[in-house]
C-alpha cells in the first residue's frame, strides 16, 4: 500500500523526487552554481536571479526527507529533477 505524504502547511501532496545520500550533492551544486552567477553579475543579471530565486525554492524542501527519499510539492519536484538532470548531463 502506498502512503501518501501531505504538506500540513500548505495542504499540498508530496512527492518522492530522489534518494537523499545519492543525490543531494546535486542540488547543492546547482545552489552554488546559481550564487555564483548572481554574484558574478553583481544581482543585476534578471535571468541569473530568476535562476537563483528558482534554486532556493529547490532547496526549502531538500531537508524533507522520509525513509531515505527527498519529497516535495510537485512543482519543486519539478524543479529538483531539472537540477539533477542538468548536473547529470554535465558530469
Amino acid at each position: 500500500m502506498t502512503k501518501v505524504y501531505i504538506d500540513k502547511a500548505t495542504g499540498k501532496k508530496l512527492y518522492p523526487v530522489c534518494g537523499f545520500q545519492r543525490s543531494q550533492h546535486k542540488i547543492f551544486n546547482a545552489h552554488d552554481r546559481a550564487f555564483n552567477w548572481v554574484y558574478d553579475t553583481e544581482w543585476k543579471d534578471e535571468k541569473a536571479l530568476a535562476n537563483f530565486e528558482r534554486v532556493e525554492k529547490a532547496m526549502e524542501w531538500v531537508h524533507c526527507i522520509i525513509d531515505g527519499l527527498i519529497y516535495a510539492p510537485y512543482d519543486v519536484y519539478l524543479i529538483m529533477k531539472d537540477i539533477i538532470a542538468a548536473y547529470d548531463a554535465r558530469h
